[in-house]
């Protein structure tokens, strides 16, 4: 009696298979596994045996992938060249592999002329995460593995390795309310790896309204990017431009130290008296919360941000405290008169309130190195 056999083309893959090969395109990369008492033999690069294989016939080959057809017996283990994908053979039927990159895209098994390849792919691995030959459906193809083949680095070959230089990263501009950073790769014209741009901050000179202490931007394409300011009292100190590997391509600092308060000049209004808790002053931009110590003392909200406030008690026309608010505030507690010639502390004569008008726009020149 003579067996069905699956009609092939002239590689010996079976038709049926070239189509789902077609249909199914490069597999995704799947991550590797460590075999369960993986054998102890040579640990070498692999072998890539020259010729089709004809699990991946070589006009089926993505162009995009690598591939490598090896041999190996009972207990050996190699690295395909070039990455970290070790491949063992476990036993006569299987085989388990560990791929840290995750570089693989599939690897298949041919076990003699009758069988089907078998593709990590489609199949399960078995308990022990191994990849083995399969049964098909009305054939015997328990045959011991003949080759093994990796399909691998389906994203084209590693861009080289990157050497950028100073020359192709600059500081377009240091100011209080910005920072512009460019990254220009003239050569390359695109860049190859990305460019991470560090901007440090840190608070104005006796004050702590910095709220955070650097800002990241990464270039995977050359151009320029602004680090917003705007709306932070931040001083900017230095802009470090690193490579994919976080090497230091550069370092720039300002020529001068920054002092990025806001502009505090104008007086925005004056009450006068004590004021009472609950009311509302300057055309109700503010609002007084809470009044101690026999009215001489205060606290308040705003609707607009209040950068210094002096209150006014006996003792002279100059006798007062002044409030300094370096970037602004919106609430304040306890903001008390002057002490009185008498050591006491004074009732509120009067209140002068000071807006922010706008951020300190100081610049910069930087130097690199």
């Amino acid at each position: 009696m003579t067996e069905d056999v699956e009609p092939s083309d002239d590689e010996g893959l079976p038709i049926n298979r070239r189509d789902v090969m077609k249909a199914a395109g490069t597999a995704a990369a799947i991550t590797g596994f460590s075999g369960v008492g993986a054998a102890s033999g040579v640990q070498d690069d692999c072998t890539c045996e020259a010729g089709t294989t004809q699990c991946f016939p070589e006009e089926e080959q993505d162009t995009n992938c690598s591939y490598c057809k090896i041999s190996l017996s009972v207990g050996e283990s190699c690295t395909i060249p070039d990455t970290n994908i070790e491949i063992t053979r476990e036993s006569g039927r299987c085989i388990s592999y560990s791929d840290p990159d995750g570089a693989i895209s599939d690897i298949a098994l041919k076990a003699g002329n009758f069988c089907e390849c078998t593709y990590l792919s489609e199949v399960e691995l078995n308990e022990d995460d191994q990849l083995c030959t399969t049964t098909s459906e009305g054939e015997d193809c328990q045959n011991d593995i003949s080759h093994i083949t990796v399909e691998y680095n389906c994203n084209g070959e590693p861009p080289e390795e990157c050497e950028y230089t100073a020359d192709m990263t600059r500081v377009d501009s240091f100011c209080c309310d910005g920072v512009m950073v460019c990254v220009d790769d003239v050569e390359q014209g695109s860049l190859t790896c990305p460019v991470t741009a560090k901007l440090s901050l840190e608070s104005p000179k006796g004050t702590n309204a910095c709220t955070t202490s650097s800002m990241e931007h990464t270039f995977e394409e050359s151009g320029c990017y602004t680090f917003d300011l705007s709306d932070l009292c931040c001083n900017p100190t230095e802009v470090t431009f690193y490579d994919d590997n976080e090497n230091v391509i550069e370092t720039c600092t300002p020529d001068e130290s920054l002092d990025c308060r806001c502009v505090c000049e104008n007086k925005f209004c004056k009450v006068e008296g004590i004021p009472e808790a609950g009311e509302s002053y300057c055309d109700g931009a503010i609002t007084v919360t809470n009044v101690t110590q026999n009215g001489s003392c205060f606290s308040f909200t705003s609707t607009v941000d209040i950068c210094r406030v002096f209150v006014k008690g006996g003792g002279g026309p100059d006798a007062g405290e002044t409030y300094e608010f370096p970037c602004g505030t919106r609430e304040a507690s306890e903001l008390c008169a002057n002490v009185n010639p008498g050591g006491q502390l004074s009732q509120i004569s009067h209140i002068d309130f000071y807006v922010c008008e706008d951020r300190s726009n100081e610049c910069s020149s930087v130097n690199c190195s």
